[in-house]
């Protein structure tokens, strides 16, 4: 992918979550929809090789909703594609 098509998805991940954080925080359906939009871009940083930026959106998922077992599975998957084995554990 280019890195015009990275900046634009950036910003439209970042208008994404912007738009869902100031949506009321009370409704679990947007509380999950912000959850499952930053596991995927966490899954996007991931197929792109920015694995210490996938690191980090996934370790902030699942401090925030540790019940989230895919961002647990993709973390796993990121620090084994890295080379990260221990942290895997």
């Amino acid at each position: 992918m280019d890195k015009e098509k990275l900046k634009a998805y950036g910003v439209d991940y970042e208008n994404a979550v912007k738009v869902l954080q100031n949506a009321d925080q009370n409704d679990e359906s947007i509380k999950n929809a912000l959850l499952e939009a930053r596991i995927n871009y966490g899954q996007y940083c991931y197929d792109e090789g920015m694995n210490d930026q996938a690191i980090e959106t996934l370790k902030a998922v699942i401090n925030e909703a540790p019940d989230r077992i895919e961002a647990y599975s993709m973390l796993i998957t990121v620090y084994v594609d890295a080379g990260k084995v221990k942290e895997a554990e």
